[in-house]
Order: structure tokens, then sequence, then C-alpha cells
């Protein structure tokens, strides 16, 4: 039939897409949706990426895709935040005759060379090679700061950063000049 969904080509994807019949209405189709949105996240955690669990939704809302009795996508205040776990894509590695390769970052440069990650409702934005650093290492020491041993401004590559003290860097980008 020349109407039918099977020979309209991609209808298959596009049969996934949020339609008024795939909103989540009941519990179990409030937690298939979740698994579809946030893969990597656990049901009833905080969909940024922050590791808080979320609040019940005290009712149902279909414009907001709530259930009532159900936990909330986001913690409070939160909703605003991507995802961490998407920024850890934004990069190429590239052989730039190092050990191991660059990871040259992909999204937005700052006038130093450096990769940036604006949140919404934010100025000045992160440096993207903390956010990889942080994510494999943990939190960097309050007075530190990463040193590229590659050279390379935009590389995110956590194998090429090296914390050092404020002291520290500045000495070896002194001799280094």
């Amino acid at each position: 039939m020349p109407g039918d969904a099977a020979n309209i080509p991609g209808a298959a994807n596009r049969s996934r897409r949020l339609t008024v019949d795939t909103i989540p209405r009941t519990p179990k189709e409030h937690r298939a949706y979740w698994h579809e949105r946030f893969p990597e996240v656990p049901y009833g955690f905080c969909g940024c990426g922050c590791g808080q669990q979320t609040q019940p939704s005290p009712q149902t809302s279909t414009a907001h895709k709530r259930v009532r009795g159900c936990p909330a996508f986001f913690a409070h205040g939160h909703g605003a935040r991507r995802p961490k776990v998407d920024y850890l894509r934004h990069y190429a590695p590239e052989d730039r005759g190092h050990d191991t390769p660059c990871w040259i970052w992909k999204g937005t440069i700052s006038h130093g060379g450096y990769g940036r990650v604006f949140e919404r409702n934010e100025h000045r934005g992160v440096m993207a090679h903390r956010l990889f650093y942080e994510a494999r290492y943990g939190p960097i020491e309050d007075g530190n700061q990463l040193h590229h041993r590659c050279g390379i401004p935009s590389c995110v590559n956590p194998d090429h950063l090296l914390p050092l003290s404020v002291a520290e860097h500045a000495r070896l980008h002194w001799e280094s000049a």
C-alpha cells in the first residue's frame, strides 16, 4: 500500500520519535523512556550525571513527560545542565608525534587554543581538558593547574596532562620559552 509505513524509507527510525502516543503515561512507560533518553544514568538519578537521586513527581504532566510517583529526570535546578557524558565524545584522536595520540577537542576553542565547554546560563565555561582529567583521575587539588606534556592546548587526553602547582607550571613554561 502506498501510504504504508513499511514502504516509506526511514520509517522505522521515525517511529521511535516522541509522539503523542509515546509520551510516558504509566510507570512502565516512564522507565522505558528514561532508559532510552539516559542510557548511562541509573533510573531515579539526575540526568545531568551529578549522581543525585531525584524526587518523585507529585502529578502527571504529559507536557513535561512526568508520571505521578515516578522520579523526575533531573534534580531541582539541574534541568538546564547538559549531561556530562556527551562532552567526553567531542574529540578526535590524532597522531602528533607523541607516545600516545592526542585527543583534539572538536568543540569551542578559546583564544589561547584551549577547548571550552559552556553550560547554559554560564558565561565563562569550563576548560575541556579539566573535564577529561577529572573524569579519569578525580578532582584537581585546589591551587593546581594542568600542564600539557604534549604542548598542544586543544589536547584533552588525560594521559598528556600533569597536575602542577602554579609556580612549577610557570617554571616549566619559562624554561621551554
